[in-house]
C-alpha cells in the first residue's frame, strides 16, 4: 500500500458498522480522490475483478479500464472531479472494465462524491452486466429469428396471394376466352352450318346424270363448309393446348424450301386463278426447327395473305438463311390494316375493323406469336390500308 493509500485508512477503520454496511453492498463499490487514485474497495470488487484491495489502492482507477480508453477517461475523470453531480454511466451505450487476467466485460458504473473533512471523494458502484448482456443477446437473436419468421410467413402469404391471384386472373381470362368463343362460334359455325344443310338437302334433289354438275357443286360447298367449320376448331385445339402449356419443340432437320412449296401446292388448288403466289429463296435450305409450328406459322400467313388478297392480286414469298438465321417474309398487295387495328393486331380474337366481314376466329396471330416464341424468334409486320401487309418472322437456326 502506498503512502496515500494508508493517508486515508483510519477514515474507514473507525466505524464497525460502517464496515459492514460497506461490505454488504452487492455493487462493487471504489473510491477515489479528486486525482482518481483508489483509497477504498470493498470485497465485490475483487470477486468482479480479481485485485485485492491491497493491491489496488494508491493505483490510478484507469487500472481498471481497457488501455484503449485511458486517454479520454483521464479527461472525463478530471472533469468530474471539479464539477461533480450524481451520474449513471453505460446506460444506452457499452462500457468495458478490465480483469487482473486482462479479460475484458462489460459494466454499468453510477458516480457520486461526498465531502470529508473539508475534502471531496468520489464514489463508483459497479455492476458486472455479463450475464445482462447474455440475456440480452439471446432475446435480440430470438427477435431477430422471429422477425426472420414473420419475414419468411409475410413471403409466403404474399406468395400466396399473388398465386391466387395469378389463378383468379386466369380464371377471369378463361371465362372472358369462353364468353368470346361462344360469340364467335354462334357467329361463325352459323354460316357453313347453313351451308351443309342447304347444299346436303339440294343435293339429294340432283339425283340424276344429267343434274351431277349441280349436285357436285353443292358437295363442293359442303367440303368447303367443313373445311372452315375444322379450321376453327383447329384454333381453338391449338389455343388450349398453348394455354395448357402442353405445346412442345421438337427440333429436327428441314428443306425449308421444300416446306414452303408444299404449303404453296395445297393453296395454288384453292385460290382463284387470278391470285398469283411468288416465291423466292437465298441461302442455304436445310435448318433446325420444329417442321409442325414452322408449317402451322407459314400455312396460317400464307393463308391471310390469300384471304385478304383482292382479285388479280399477289403473294410474294421470300425465305432467307444466314448468319444463323432463318428470315420468312410473306407479303401482299391486299386490304391492309388500319392504322387503329394494328397495336391490338396479336391479340386473342381482334378483327381489323375492314375485315369483319370476312371469315375468321381472329386467333390465328395470336396462336403463330406464340408459336415464334417458342421457337425463340420474332415476327414483325408492314401495313398500309388498301396497299397491303408484309408478316416478317425470324427464327435462329438450330446448330
Amino acid at each position: 500500500m502506498s503512502n496515500e493509500g494508508n493517508k486515508y485508512k483510519h477514515v474507514f477503520d473507525n466505524n464497525e458498522f460502517y464496515k459492514l454496511l460497506f461490505e454488504s453492498i452487492t455493487e462493487g463499490v471504489v473510491i477515489t480522490n479528486t486525482k482518481g487514485e483508489i483509497i477504498k474497495t470493498n470485497s465485490q470488487i475483487e470477486a468482479m475483478f480479481g485485485f485485492t484491495e491491497i493491491e489496488l489502492l494508491g493505483n490510478k482507477v484507469e487500472l481498471l479500464i481497457p488501455k484503449r480508453y485511458h486517454s479520454n477517461h483521464v479527461k472525463h475523470r478530471s472533469s468530474y472531479a471539479e464539477k461533480s453531480s450524481r451520474k449513471s454511466m453505460g446506460r444506452g451505450r457499452d462500457l468495458f472494465a478490465v480483469r487482473k487476467d486482462n479479460t475484458e466485460f462489460p459494466i454499468e458504473v453510477s458516480l457520486n462524491y461526498f465531502i470529508h473533512d473539508d475534502e471531496k471523494y468520489l464514489i463508483a458502484l459497479l455492476s458486472d452486466i455479463t450475464d445482462r448482456k447474455e440475456i440480452q443477446h439471446k432475446i435480440e437473436v430470438i427477435n431477430d429469428e422471429l422477425e426472420l419468421k414473420v419475414e419468411e410467413r409475410t413471403k409466403k402469404l404474399e406468395d400466396a396471394q399473388k398465386e391466387i391471384s395469378k389463378s383468379l386472373e386466369k380464371e377471369k381470362k378463361l371465362n372472358e376466352l369462353k364468353s368470346r368463343f361462344v360469340s364467335m362460334a354462334s357467329h361463325e359455325f352459323r354460316t357453313p352450318l347453313s351451308t351443309i344443310s342447304s347444299s346436303a338437302t339440294l343435293a339429294e334433289k340432283y339425283d340424276t346424270d344429267n343434274l351431277a354438275e349441280k349436285r357436285q357443286k353443292h358437295l363442293g360447298r359442303i367440303q368447303s363448309s367443313v373445311k372452315n367449320l375444322t379450321n376453327i376448331l383447329n384454333d381453338f385445339l391449338s389455343l388450349s393446348k398453348l394455354e395448357e402449356g402442353l405445346v412442345q419443340v421438337n427440333y429436327e432437320e428441314i428443306n425449308i424450301t421444300e416446306l414452303i412449296l408444299e404449303i404453296i401446292d395445297e393453296f395454288e388448288d384453292s385460290i382463284h386463278t387470278t391470285k398469283k403466289i411468288s416465291y423466292v429463296h437465298y441461302g442455304e435450305k436445310n435448318i433446325m426447327s420444329d417442321i409442325g409450328l414452322l408449317r402451322n406459322t407459314l400455312t396460317n400467313l400464307v393463308s391471310n395473305a390469300i384471304k385478304y388478297t383482292k382479285e388479280d392480286g399477289r403473294i410474294d414469298i421470300i425465305s432467307t438463311v444466314k448468319d444463323n438465321l432463318a428470315t420468312i417474309e410473306v407479303k401482299d398487295n391486299g386490304i391492309g390494316i388500319p392504322l387503329e387495328d394494328q397495336k391490338m393486331l396479336f391479340e386473342r380474337f381482334h378483327r381489323a375493323s375492314n375485315a369483319l366481314n370476312i371469315q375468321g376466329t381472329g386467333l390465328g396471330l395470336n396462336i403463330i406469336t406464340r408459336y415464334i416464341s417458342l421457337l425463340k424468334g420474332n415476327i414483325t409486320f408492314t401495313s398500309k390500308e388498301e396497299e397491303g401487309s408484309c408478316f416478317s418472322i425470324t427464327i435462329p437456326i438450330k446448330e
